[in-house]
């Protein structure tokens, strides 16, 4: 059994203050594109990558052992 804990990221506090600086910044926010750094993310996992000028916003897959599942999804379609 895996426990929560297991799971869990351990940041120092400086970097969690940077991080929250930048969802803060974007909350509400468009016409931005993401890091696409998804190297924290398990396999398998959507993550945000953009949000265009009418809000839209677009998802990528985390690649599932060696191969891309799907590749851009805009708005989950």
């Amino acid at each position: 059994m895996l426990l929560i804990e297991e799971c869990l990221l351990q940041l120092p506090p400086e970097k969690f203050v940077d991080i929250m600086k930048l969802m803060e910044h974007r909350y509400g926010a468009k016409d931005f594109v993401t890091s696409k750094d998804c190297s924290l993310l398990a396999s398998g996992t959507y993550y945000l990558t953009e949000v265009d000028s009418l809000y839209r916003r677009f998802y990528a897959q985390k690649a599932v052992g060696n191969t891309v599942e799907n590749g851009l999804l805009a708005n989950g379609h």
